[in-house]
């Protein structure tokens, strides 16, 4: 290949690595003519364009695009699934998936997702007691059958909130920072014992909320991925949550094996 076809070829990867959606990297190596003709006609159905490429070119692609993250999926015979505009990520990513599990030969490395590093969410939540607590009878009064027993039979907790953050993508890996505002209701059951007598009482309490989160998370298919999180509250000073999560997501912008 001349000098000026390789810059051709590159030029045209930069373009189309800064144009696609998502792409998905895979090791074709065993596949026949015939198997990439029909792979190519699965993929461009789907939205999308497959293409065997050559790694050192798609090296100083990658480079020039700015999406150093496809670096590290470069490593022996490679065809790439570029995802357009109008495509559907899920539907390539199954168009290779069939094809891995039928041919038995084609490999599957990873992909890539090139959403904006903004993004704005509605986030909904509520949960429950897991189980009882008691409550600290301490401060109540004792009378002649001694303090009363009481317990939270149950409590239940519905939120809602604005979220805007910004990610990067590092590979698999994506780490966020965000912050959220919205309210949340949190109700409380306590049943009290004494000398016989039960009574149940619920206390209702609802406030603000100001969150500031970081959470990573890491894709371990082509539609879902675990991760870490941890935040704090501006309105509840020393007040702060963490977790750990998995997610399920409509469209594959992440790694795939």
């Amino acid at each position: 290949m001349q000098r000026t076809e390789k810059e051709e070829v590159v030029a045209a990867l930069v373009e189309q690595l800064r144009s696609t959606e998502s792409l998905i990297v895979a090791d074709y190596r065993g596949l026949t003519n015939a198997d990439l003709v029909e792979l190519r006609a699965k993929v461009r159905g789907s939205g999308g364009r497959l293409q065997v490429v050559k790694n050192t070119l798609t090296r100083r692609a990658a480079e020039e695009a700015g999406t150093e993250s496809l670096l590290a999926l470069l490593e022996g015979p490679t065809a790439i699934a570029f995802v357009q505009t109008d495509g559907d990520p899920v539907a390539v990513a199954k168009a290779l998936a069939d094809t891995a599990k039928d041919t038995k030969v084609l490999t599957l490395r990873g992909g890539i997702g090139f959403a904006g590093p903004l993004y704005g969410a509605l986030e909904v939540g509520f949960g429950g007691l897991l189980a009882p607590a008691h409550a600290d009878t301490e401060m109540l009064s004792s009378g002649v059958f001694g303090s009363p027993e009481v317990a939270q039979s149950n409590g239940h907790l519905l939120q809602a909130a604005a979220v805007l953050g910004a990610h990067v993508t590092l590979g698999d890996l994506v780490v966020s920072a965000e912050v959220a505002g919205g309210g949340r209701v949190v109700d409380y059951g306590f049943v009290s014992s004494y000398h016989g007598c039960l009574q149940q009482v619920w206390v209702e309490r609802g406030g603000g909320i100001a969150e500031a989160r970081a959470r990573a998370e890491h894709w371990v298919g082509a539609r879902s991925s675990v991760g870490v999180a941890i935040g704090t509250s501006f309105l509840d000073r020393g007040a702060w949550s963490g977790g750990v999560f998995l997610r399920m997501h409509s469209r594959a912008f992440g790694g795939l094996y």
